[in-house]
């Protein structure tokens, strides 16, 4: 959450100052650092998900992980393909 708001409020500033590379270029590095946090959230579900307790919370962050992780790879993915052509 608190990576959301410092990305909005670079986003204006940098967007009213016309710094479009920059502003990519934050985007692009904010998006690594939830992809990164959405794959430990995975990863620690799957290791959690191995115990006898705890099945729900393990579940919730596989599913969180996976579908934050998948989000941003296929937004990279579209964004490769888009500036290919």
């Amino acid at each position: 959450m608190v990576v959301g708001v410092v990305n909005q409020l670079a986003a204006i500033a940098l967007l009213r100052a016309a710094n479009f590379d920059l502003y990519g270029l934050v985007n692009g590095g904010v998006s690594v650092l939830v992809l990164l946090l959405a794959l430990a959230a995975l990863i620690l579900g799957l290791v959690a998900s191995r115990r006898s307790t705890g099945r729900l919370r393990a579940g919730i962050g596989i599913g969180i992980g996976a579908a934050v992780s998948i989000s941003i790879i296929v937004g990279f993915a579209v964004s490769a393909i888009l500036s290919l052509s």
